[in-house]
This record gives structure tokens, C-alpha cells and sequence, in this order.
């Protein structure tokens, strides 16, 4: 198969579903918006060993990132969701109860990230004029994150704004 020929990304219309708080215990770092994050999940994997993420019984891998800031800096999270504070220890955040717009990507996250993203932008904030995005999560599923056939979601916590008078 040529390399230019690839799957297509596929990307479920958005739901909206309430979350109670989540507890994610992780790394942080302040990055340029579209910079890669990868570096921090290295960082993650080094600091939690197999053994560790055994004890905490982590099904969870999450990316937690901030709404950009004006000159285009956003604080980015590569964590896992723990049940426990103590858990989460040194390196914990918590996210307060929320309403969030979901979608389902399936493809490479290379591919599939920026395309789940962009559909908040194209479709679901255009026709939800009633709400605004405070950042975005990744909810990592399990399996070969650069396969076709990887699914994992992608949610944003929503503001809701008053109807203009």
C-alpha cells in the first residue's frame, strides 16, 4: 500500500454527558499551543513503573489540557485517573464536577486528535451557541495508539453563557 494512502479518521457526532470530579494524578508543563507533548508522557512513564500503576489499579490514561491563553499557551497534563488522594500524592489534579461535549475518534492519534478537535470547532460549538470550551481531555482507550482501528475519546468541559439580551 502507498504511503500517502492512509484510513480515514472517523469521529462520532458529540454527545453531551455530566462527569462528577476526577482525580488525575500526573505531570504538568506549560507548552506553545500545537508544540508536541510527548516529551511528558515519557516523563510520566519514567516516574510511574508497571508496578506502581499495578497498586493504583490505573485503567485510565488521560490528557488534560488547559484553554489556550491569549498569546497562545496552554498548561498540559499527561496523567492517569486514580480513586484515591493519597494516590495521587506530589502530582495530583483535580478536575471539578463538569458538563462536557464527548466524541469517539478511531484512527492514529497523530491524526485522529486534531481531527476530533477540530469537529468541536466545525460542528458542535457552532450549533451550541450556549456554551464555551474551558480546555479538552484525552481518554485514552486501550490498544496500539498509531493502528486504524484505535478508538479513544476526546472531551471538552463546557461554560455555559447567558443568551445575549
Amino acid at each position: 500500500m502507498s504511503e500517502s494512502v492512509q484510513a480515514p479518521v472517523t469521529v462520532s457526532p458529540a454527545r453531551i454527558e455530566k462527569h462528577g470530579s476526577l482525580l488525575v494524578a500526573g505531570v504538568s508543563q506549560v507548552y506553545k499551543l500545537g508544540d508536541d507533548f510527548t516529551p511528558l508522557w515519557d516523563e510520566l512513564n519514567q516516574k510511574a513503573s508497571p508496578a506502581m500503576l499495578d497498586i493504583l489499579a490505573v485503567t485510565q490514561y488521560i490528557g488534560v489540557c488547559t484553554q489556550p491563553s491569549t498569546d497562545g499557551f496552554v498548561r498540559y497534563t499527561a496523567g492517569i485517573l486514580v480513586d484515591d488522594r493519597a494516590s495521587a500524592h506530589k502530582l495530583g489534579l483535580e478536575l471539578p464536577a463538569s458538563t462536557y461535549a464527548v466524541v469517539e475518534v478511531t484512527g492514529p492519534i497523530s491524526r485522529s486528535i486534531p481531527a476530533g478537535f477540530e469537529s468541536f470547532e466545525r460542528e458542535f460549538f457552532p450549533s451550541h451557541p450556549q456554551y464555551r470550551p474551558l480546555g479538552g481531555l484525552e481518554v485514552y482507550g486501550r490498544g496500539d495508539m498509531q493502528a486504524a482501528d484505535y478508538t479513544m475519546e476526546l472531551w471538552v468541559p463546557l461554560l455555559e453563557v447567558p443568551a445575549s439580551a
